[in-house]
Protein backbone atom coordinates (compact mmCIF):
# COMPACT_ATOMS: atom_id res chain seq x y z
CA UNK A 1 0.00 0.00 0.00
CA UNK A 2 1.42 3.40 -0.99
CA UNK A 3 2.22 5.95 1.67
CA UNK A 4 0.12 9.10 1.75
CA UNK A 5 1.84 12.48 1.93
CA UNK A 6 0.49 13.19 5.41
CA UNK A 7 1.86 9.85 6.66
CA UNK A 8 5.35 10.73 5.45
CA UNK A 9 5.05 14.22 6.90
CA UNK A 10 4.07 12.72 10.25
CA UNK A 11 6.85 10.14 10.26
CA UNK A 12 9.56 12.67 9.32
CA UNK A 13 8.03 15.54 11.30
CA UNK A 14 10.17 14.58 14.27
CA UNK A 15 13.31 14.31 12.14
CA UNK A 16 15.06 11.04 11.44
CA UNK A 17 18.62 9.88 11.07
CA UNK A 18 18.52 8.00 7.80
CA UNK A 19 20.78 6.50 5.16
CA UNK A 20 20.85 8.28 1.81
CA UNK A 21 22.04 6.31 -1.22
CA UNK A 22 23.05 8.14 -4.38
CA UNK A 23 24.56 6.90 -7.64
CA UNK A 24 28.29 7.49 -7.78
CA UNK A 25 30.24 7.26 -11.06
CA UNK A 26 33.45 6.19 -9.36
CA UNK A 27 32.20 3.70 -6.75
CA UNK A 28 28.73 2.77 -7.99
CA UNK A 29 26.82 3.71 -4.84
CA UNK A 30 27.48 6.37 -2.22
CA UNK A 31 25.75 5.68 1.11
CA UNK A 32 25.85 8.19 3.95
CA UNK A 33 23.96 8.98 7.15
CA UNK A 34 21.88 12.16 7.00
CA UNK A 35 19.34 14.03 9.12
CA UNK A 36 16.10 13.89 7.13
CA UNK A 37 12.99 15.91 7.91
CA UNK A 38 9.58 16.83 6.53
CA UNK A 39 9.37 20.10 4.64
CA UNK A 40 5.61 20.41 5.03
CA UNK A 41 2.44 18.37 4.71
CA UNK A 42 2.92 17.49 1.03
CA UNK A 43 5.27 14.54 1.67
CA UNK A 44 8.43 16.31 0.45
CA UNK A 45 11.48 15.51 2.56
CA UNK A 46 14.55 17.63 3.15
CA UNK A 47 18.24 17.14 3.85
CA UNK A 48 20.70 19.95 4.50
CA UNK A 49 24.23 19.51 3.18
CA UNK A 50 27.17 21.41 1.79
CA UNK A 51 27.19 22.32 -1.87
CA UNK A 52 30.53 20.56 -2.33
CA UNK A 53 29.51 17.29 -0.61
CA UNK A 54 29.72 14.01 -2.52
CA UNK A 55 25.95 13.52 -2.13
CA UNK A 56 25.22 16.94 -3.66
CA UNK A 57 27.65 16.34 -6.53
CA UNK A 58 26.11 12.91 -7.20
CA UNK A 59 22.54 14.24 -7.13
CA UNK A 60 23.41 16.97 -9.62
CA UNK A 61 24.45 14.22 -12.05
CA UNK A 62 21.59 11.80 -11.29
CA UNK A 63 18.61 12.90 -9.21
CA UNK A 64 17.54 9.34 -8.35
CA UNK A 65 18.18 8.32 -4.75
CA UNK A 66 16.96 6.18 -1.86
CA UNK A 67 16.47 7.20 1.76
CA UNK A 68 16.13 4.46 4.39
CA UNK A 69 15.11 4.60 8.05
CA UNK A 70 15.48 1.57 10.32
CA UNK A 71 13.96 0.99 13.75
CA UNK A 72 14.43 -2.43 15.29
CA UNK A 73 12.80 -4.85 12.83
CA UNK A 74 10.86 -2.30 10.80
CA UNK A 75 12.06 -0.04 8.03
CA UNK A 76 10.99 2.47 5.43
CA UNK A 77 12.84 3.07 2.18
CA UNK A 78 11.81 6.06 0.11
CA UNK A 79 12.76 6.06 -3.56
CA UNK A 80 12.89 9.67 -4.64
CA UNK A 81 14.03 12.31 -7.08
CA UNK A 82 16.14 15.07 -5.62
CA UNK A 83 16.37 18.77 -6.43
CA UNK A 84 19.12 20.88 -4.92
CA UNK A 85 18.06 24.39 -3.89
CA UNK A 86 20.86 26.86 -3.29
CA UNK A 87 19.03 30.18 -2.88
CA UNK A 88 19.08 31.82 0.55
CA UNK A 89 15.29 31.72 1.03
CA UNK A 90 15.07 27.97 0.34
CA UNK A 91 18.03 27.20 2.59
CA UNK A 92 16.49 29.33 5.39
CA UNK A 93 13.19 27.46 4.97
CA UNK A 94 15.09 24.16 5.21
CA UNK A 95 16.94 25.32 8.32
CA UNK A 96 13.64 26.29 9.95
CA UNK A 97 12.09 22.91 9.08
CA UNK A 98 15.19 21.18 10.48
CA UNK A 99 14.84 23.17 13.71
CA UNK A 100 11.18 22.18 14.10
CA UNK A 101 11.95 18.51 13.40
CA UNK A 102 15.07 18.11 15.55
CA UNK A 103 14.51 20.78 18.21
CA UNK A 104 17.89 22.38 17.53
CA UNK A 105 19.73 24.39 14.91
CA UNK A 106 21.66 22.55 12.20
CA UNK A 107 25.43 22.42 12.49
CA UNK A 108 27.23 25.54 11.34
CA UNK A 109 28.30 25.72 7.72
CA UNK A 110 30.47 28.26 5.92
CA UNK A 111 28.53 31.14 4.35
CA UNK A 112 26.89 30.28 1.02
CA UNK A 113 27.99 26.64 1.29
CA UNK A 114 24.76 25.08 2.63
CA UNK A 115 22.12 23.77 0.24
CA UNK A 116 18.72 22.16 0.71
CA UNK A 117 18.14 18.81 -0.96
CA UNK A 118 14.42 18.34 -1.58
CA UNK A 119 13.32 14.74 -2.05
CA UNK A 120 10.11 14.10 -3.96
CA UNK A 121 8.88 10.59 -3.21
CA UNK A 122 8.38 8.28 -6.18
CA UNK A 123 7.86 4.97 -4.36
CA UNK A 124 8.04 3.54 -0.83
CA UNK A 125 8.94 0.16 0.61
CA UNK A 126 8.51 -1.08 4.18
CA UNK A 127 6.18 -0.68 7.12
CA UNK A 128 7.88 1.64 9.62
CA UNK A 129 5.33 3.98 11.17
CA UNK A 130 2.37 1.83 10.27
CA UNK A 131 0.55 -0.05 12.98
Amino acid sequence: MAWRAEELAGLFGIGRTALLATRDARYGVHLVAVNAFALGDDGALGVLTRSSSRKARNLRLDARCALSVLEQRRYLTVLARAVILEDAASVAMGEAAFGRAFGRDPRLAPPNERVLVVLTVVHTLGDLGRD
